[in-house]
């Protein structure tokens, strides 16, 4: 068999030096809002993206603010509650709040969620705050507080039984 004849068994790919596929997004937690104003927070975790949009409604600025997602569940969250939390850090404002959650991540029945706020181990439900089931987000207004927040279902306290100690 001549030479120019035969088949390689190996072969390489020549790639140009500049790739055409689009720039990896870089995700910035950290914003500061110089004014009055809405801002998406593009956070997420390893299985998705879950953004959250601060609404600036009024406050001192500028004002610096920080968001991430962690995937899992805070200690005091339910098993009813979505399968993430947001930790958010700011001051000197008051906001609305979006969570925009993975439908991998509902647990328990959506159309029951509310927002919770977690704050020195303590959990608290808003009752007032809303959810789209069909964009999986969950808004509550005229927050000025801000610590690890997550959206699920407001469990009733469970009764338990006293013995009397002797």
């Amino acid at each position: 068999m001549a030479a120019s004849s035969r088949v390689p068994t190996t072969s390489l790919l020549a790639l140009p030096a500049r790739s055409h596929a689009p720039p990896v997004r870089r995700w910035k937690p950290s914003k500061t809002f110089v004014a009055a104003a809405s801002n998406t927070f593009e956070v997420g975790t390893a299985n998705g993206y879950s953004p959250v949009t601060v609404n600036a409604t009024a406050g001192t600025f500028p004002a610096d603010f920080t968001v991430k997602s962690i995937q899992g569940r805070t200690v005091r969250q339910s098993a009813s509650s979505v399968q993430r939390y947001w930790s958010l850090t700011g001051a000197g404002i008051t906001a609305d709040l979006t969570f925009q959650y993975l439908v991998g991540d509902v647990m328990g029945t959506e159309a029951n969620y509310k927002v919770i706020r977690e704050i020195g181990g303590t959990s608290v439900a808003f009752p007032t705050s809303s959810v789209n089931t069909g964009a999986h987000t969950a808004t509550l207004t005229s927050v000025s507080s801000f610590s690890n927040w997550t959206v699920g279902e407001i469990l009733s306290p469970t009764r338990r039984r006293l013995r009397s100690v002797a």
